[in-house]
């Protein structure tokens, strides 16, 4: 088979390549912290919300961002 496919990506990862580029787009014109800042903001109003975690630990500092996209499918040779 000579035909160059494109490597499956599975339906709910494309989702969520979508949702963060979305997030990104929101606050793509803030300093990072702050985008940072609003993007947790809403992540513990949201838990919160939902009832997925108590109250009292969706306000908690938490040092670490979501990688970037990584490259999905097989490796080239």
């Amino acid at each position: 088979m000579n035909e160059k496919s494109e490597p499956f990506v599975p339906k709910a990862l494309r989702d969520v390549w979508a949702w963060k580029d979305a997030i990104y787009r929101e606050v793509s014109h803030l300093p990072v912290e702050e985008a940072v800042r609003v993007v947790m903001e809403k992540a513990a109003k949201t838990a919160r919300k939902y009832e997925w975690m108590p109250a009292r630990d969706c306000d908690a500092d938490i040092p670490a961002v979501a990688e970037s996209r990584a490259p999905y499918g097989k490796e080239k040779n």
